[in-house]
């Protein structure tokens, strides 16, 4: 094996392991140690028997796993006579389980992590070669890993190799976060601290300022911020160093325009040179929202002046109500109202304070249906104010919905009305009385004219059979229609009116038993439901009912002459009043005037006709009918 051809192996391994070395482990290999490693390899080369067992003591010195195969069965496969304690901690076998095994048998996935066939040839030609990193993988192990390859004089294959897991995962992880970083709509700039050079820039920044990757690079950071002074973007840049920095600032474009920007920065090595990783937002929209927030609010907080200016310069009692029935908000009335400081109000729930279960159900009811609800003198006690007694109030309590139709609160709006109903109820007290009194009036009038028509009734039966006891009589039927209308005020609970129906048939049932007219065969008909008139038309009203039906019934029934007298009163379409009265008698003299009659009662209908601003109609032909029309305006 000496004789093999071959260059000086220890100047040929000097050079194989000084580039491993500087390769495998990024520090190179010192002369001396190469030269010193290669003579070992040589003396073990040189000292190499079939039956001796051959010391690797060479290859422990290295940082990086070292391997040496003897070929078998003609190169299909190799067997190990070295495994190195790095090879040991890289692959976690003890080389004891390792020298003299097939390597297909430790290692069973080396045909597929392309290795095997990497030995195979460097035994074959002698030429070196290295195995770039490749992923190994078998039941045991699973590793990324990068050979070097070659042939030691004696016919050994040397595998010097590497464990490059963490390498090959931090390249992924260095192109995944390189992938993410120009896939973010941030800009993102790396800058030397020293002196401020843009290092690197995403995709981002190159739209973002208008340059190319090379202007952009070819730039400071001091050229971006032109507007701000050197000594201020120093202090940031020390600050960013430092503890990390988040500040706004504006930016120019390579086209001149400038815009808004937050930036975060902090401190980054590289190549032992200190760099800032800035990541830098547009925030052009972010700026003109919160303008436009500041406007609004702005005008919200104007409005909201307002409305506090109107709420506290009204006597109603405002309250706004969370949800849960706590205050949020109570204007000066409601404090006052209240008998509470304000700070005492604010925060606390209302029936802790006011308790009151059937008010606690209205407030669960508006809370629970969404609709508000009104109440009008609505009584109240303070339990906790006993001294105010029984208080009213009007109040209103409306639910206050978001957007989306959730309850929000509830504002409670309250007036007091207690001077208001207190008031009332004296004005009331005081209008029975003048009500009583005015019923006592009318009821004395009524009995002093009774005693007038009961007077003239006396004085007529002393003159029985002549003139004026009919005259006497006729003024007694005038009295009683005059005293008639008293007794339906004072037994009515409606001073102000009176209702037809119950006066005038009254006053017709009088007239018909004074004259007799049911035991002559006369009838009477009445059709005046729903009239009620005030006493100013029902007084002469009456009379001229009285009057005309006291005529009708001494003269339209002569000897035994039976018939009908019918009255109806009714209101027409324009609101105005119809009297009509008719009898099926004998009928009145044709042409008759009663402003010129001579009879008292025909000139009393007359007049009273005009006081009352009607219209007078008589009609012949099978008796007598009589119309008086009023207008509307004339009878309430």
């Amino acid at each position: 094996m000496r004789d093999h051809p071959a260059s000086d192996p220890s100047v040929t391994l000097q050079k194989i392991l000084a580039a491993l070395q500087a390769r495998l482990t990024g520090t190179a290999l010192p002369p001396e140690e190469a030269t010193r490693i290669c003579r070992e390899i040589q003396a073990l080369t040189a000292a190499y028997t079939p039956e001796a067992e051959r010391p690797i003591q060479t290859i422990e010195g290295l940082q990086c796993g070292v391997a040496v195969y003897q070929a078998v069965d003609e190169g299909r496969d190799f067997v190990f006579l070295g495994f190195n304690a790095a090879a040991e901690r890289l692959d976690g076998l003890p080389r004891s389980q390792v020298l003299g095994r097939r390597l297909r048998e430790v290692f069973p996935g080396v045909e597929q992590f392309g290795l095997l066939e990497v030995l195979q040839r460097v035994w074959r030609t002698g030429q070196p070669e290295d195995h770039p990193i490749t992923h190994y993988q078998d039941e045991r192990l699973l590793a990324w890993r990068e050979n070097h390859v070659y042939r030691l004089p004696g016919g050994e294959v040397v595998a010097v190799y590497s464990d490059a897991t963490r390498r090959r995962q931090a390249e992924e992880s260095l192109s995944k976060y390189a992938a993410l970083l120009q896939d973010l709509r941030d800009v993102v700039l790396l800058v030397r601290h020293r002196d401020g050079r843009l290092l690197e820039a995403n995709d981002a920044a190159l739209a973002a300022y208008g340059y190319t990757y090379d202007e952009l690079l070819a730039r400071t950071i001091f050229d971006l911020r032109p507007a701000d002074g050197e000594s201020l973007i120093r202090a940031q840049l020390d600050k960013a160093r430092d503890n990390g920095v988040l500040f706004e600032a504006e930016h120019r474009r390579k086209d001149g325009s400038t815009f808004p920007v937050e930036i975060s920065s902090h401190a980054v090595t590289v190549g032992g040179e200190v760099c800032l990783l800035s990541v830098v937002r547009d925030i052009s929209q972010r700026r003109r929202m919160r303008e436009q927030i500041e406007t609004l609010a702005g005008s919200l907080q104007q409005e909201r002046d307002v409305l506090n200016a109107i709420m506290e310069n009204t006597d109603t009692h405002l309250a706004y109500l969370d949800a849960g029935f706590h205050f949020v908000h109570v204007n000066s009335a409601y404090v006052r109202g209240s008998g509470h400081r304000r700070e005492e109000l604010i925060g606390r729930h209302h029936f802790e304070l006011f308790p009151d279960a059937e008010n606690q159900a209205i407030f669960e009811k508006v809370r629970d249906t969404g609709e508000p609800i009104r109440f009008t003198e609505k009584p109240f006690a303070f339990p906790d104010q006993p001294e105010r007694g029984t208080t009213w109030w009007d109040w209103t309590l409306i639910p206050v919905k978001d957007d989306r139709g959730r309850l929000q609160g509830l504002a409670f709006s309250l007036q007091d009305v207690t001077r208001r109903k207190l008031a009332e109820e004296v004005i009331k007290a005081s209008l029975k009385e003048k009500e009583t009194l005015l019923k006592e009036i009318h009821h004395r009038v009524k009995n002093n004219l009774q005693i007038i028509s009961a007077l003239l009734g006396l004085q007529s039966q002393n003159l029985r059979g002549t003139d004026a006891a009919n005259v006497l009589r006729e003024s007694q039927s005038r009295v009683k229609s005059i005293a008639l209308v008293h007794e339906r005020l004072y037994r009515s609970h409606d001073l102000a009116s009176i209702r037809m129906q119950d006066y005038l048939l009254k006053l017709l049932q009088g007239l018909f038993h004074t004259y007799g007219a049911h035991n002559r065969g006369i009838t009477l008909s009445a059709d005046i439901s729903g009239i009620e008139l005030d006493i100013d038309t029902a007084m002469p009203l009456g009379l001229i009912v009285n009057e005309i039906t006291s005529n009708a019934l001494k003269h339209a029934f002569p000897e035994g002459r039976e018939g009908q007298i019918a009255v109806a009163l009714s209101r027409g379409e324009s609101g105005g009043l119809c009297l009509a009265m008719r009898d099926d008698g004998v009928g009145i003299p044709e042409g008759m005037d009663f402003e010129r009659s001579d009879t008292l009662g025909l000139q009393l209908v007359a007049t009273l006709t005009r006081q009352l601003g009607g219209t007078l109609e008589v009609r012949h032909g099978g008796g007598t009918e009589i119309s008086l029309t009023l207008p509307a305006e004339k009878n309430p």
